[in-house]
């Protein structure tokens, strides 16, 4: 297994069983929901995501995400490394990235039952880019914690939405462990 020179990663426990919550994981447009939205942190540009014939559902299963950003062709084609319902999910890009302040992940989701909730794990290893590393190392870290808290946040939003009022997190249930690897301060 590929080791990888820094790490972002975030924690929630979300008001959903293991079953509803891994179902909303391991779907990935469920999951890429915050790399089609035209936000600041991609520069008001989006990307699209589209799947094999597994969907995103099985290990080996392709996803390719393209867009521009900033007039900056972008894209990624990663593959689904682990599935194993209802606890784990994880994929890889493969081969070299088209990113700018990114390069080559790997994004891992971990799921834990606690009662009628679920403990939510989102940890991205990931290196900077092989161009221009320099913008790897001033927004790399941002980014990459930035991308860990969409993709809890989205999880946890599509239970606030189900379920209004008793789901989703609040202040209290956020526990943000952003540890780095080999990543300098």
């Amino acid at each position: 297994m590929k080791t990888y020179e820094r790490h972002a990663e975030d924690t929630v426990r979300i008001a959903g069983s293991l079953e509803t919550v891994f179902a909303v994981v391991d779907d990935p447009m469920q999951i890429s929901t915050h790399m089609s939205r035209r936000t600041w942190m991609m520069a008001g540009s989006t990307m699209t995501t589209q799947v094999d014939e597994l969907g995103g559902h099985a290990v080996g299963s392709h996803i390719r995400m393209t867009g521009r950003v900033i007039g900056i062709p972008v894209g990624l084609d990663q593959a689904i490394t682990l599935r194993e319902p209802p606890l784990a999910k994880q994929w890889a890009t493969q081969g070299t990235p088209k990113l700018i302040v990114i390069g080559p992940y790997a994004m891992a989701v971990e799921l834990e039952p606690h009662g009628e909730a679920t403990s939510m794990r989102v940890m991205l290893d990931y290196d900077l880019p092989a161009k221009n590393r320099w913008l790897g190392r001033l927004f790399g870290r941002f980014y990459a914690n930035w991308c860990v808290r969409q993709v809890v946040h989205d999880v946890s939003a599509h239970f606030a939405e189900a379920r209004p009022g008793l789901a989703g997190p609040s202040a209290a249930s956020w526990s943000s462990a952003r540890a780095r690897k080999h990543e300098p301060a």
